[in-house]
């Protein structure tokens, strides 16, 4: 009797559900993130297994909300509500990759894998992500083949970024889904430092690529660098795919669809 009744325990434990938030910060040990001063109404449902959540605390990840605002709309609303901690940007450049691109209101698993995937290019760092992702065992079929299509073409990397066919293999990357599914775009990465900022007072490392996913008028199809969250705020610079940097890691989002 035992027996069953531990083996319904764990296929409850498994089993993917609406789960509270206060039910997932206690199960993420604290870990939620973003939700703080959303009306109830407008926050989406937490579907998602107890297991996985804890699966996630283990591994280091944050559960993070992130909230409709592009990277400049959350650096004004920083400066207004947290004016004691600096901002998030030192600088604005003029581009639709900082003032138009908007992220959906999504949960996600959130990890800056930091100081190990630095003097990595941007393709490179995908292909880290790729590698972390591989290894779990509930992958959608969509992401499994991204990831396999990701694999074929490793080997060519080198070739892809000297011959500079860069942008046509990332929008093959983002048409895909590896990207999206795995790559958090720049103003989700921004969410999360300033989540992790003004709710846990935590100011990690955090430099990192991010993809220019619109049409920039300064560096179309490349991707940028963010600097360090130091109390100036953290510097938006404009890269090649191919570059690498001592300073630049890398974060990881994992999506969960409602």
């Amino acid at each position: 009797m035992s027996g069953k009744k531990s083996e319904n325990a764990s296929t409850n434990q498994d089993q993917k559900g609406i789960v509270s938030i206060a039910e997932a910060a206690r199960l993420m040990r604290g870990r939620v993130l973003g939700a703080k001063g959303i009306e109830s109404v407008a926050v989406p449902p937490l579907s998602v297994s107890p297991a996985e959540l804890q699966e996630r605390a283990r591994a280091g990840y944050d559960l993070l909300l992130v909230n409709p605002l592009t990277m400049e709309k959350q650096n004004a609303l920083f400066a207004e509500r947290n004016s004691t901690k600096g901002r998030l940007l030192y600088n604005i450049p003029n581009e639709p990759f900082v003032k138009e691109e908007t992220p959906p209101r999504q949960w996600g698993f959130f990890k800056a894998i930091g100081k190990n995937t630095t003097n990595s290019n941007y393709l490179e760092q995908v292909g880290i992500l790729a590698a972390i992702a591989s290894k779990e065992s509930n992958l959608s079929e969509g992401l499994k083949d991204a990831i396999g299509y990701f694999r074929q073409e490793e080997p060519r990397l080198d070739e892809i970024l000297q011959a500079r066919m860069y942008e046509k293999f990332l929008a093959e990357l983002a048409n895909t889904g590896i990207e999206p599914h795995l790559v958090p775009s720049g103003a989700e990465q921004l969410a999360h430092s300033a989540a992790l900022l003004a709710e846990k007072d935590e100011r990690p490392f955090r430099n990192f690529y991010a993809r220019n996913r619109s049409r920039s008028r300064g560096f179309p199809g490349r991707v940028a660098g963010l600097g360090v969250l130091d109390e100036y705020g953290a510097y938006v610079l404009g890269w090649d795919p191919d570059g690498r940097s001592q300073f630049l890691g890398v974060s990881s989002l994992r999506r969960i669809e409602s």
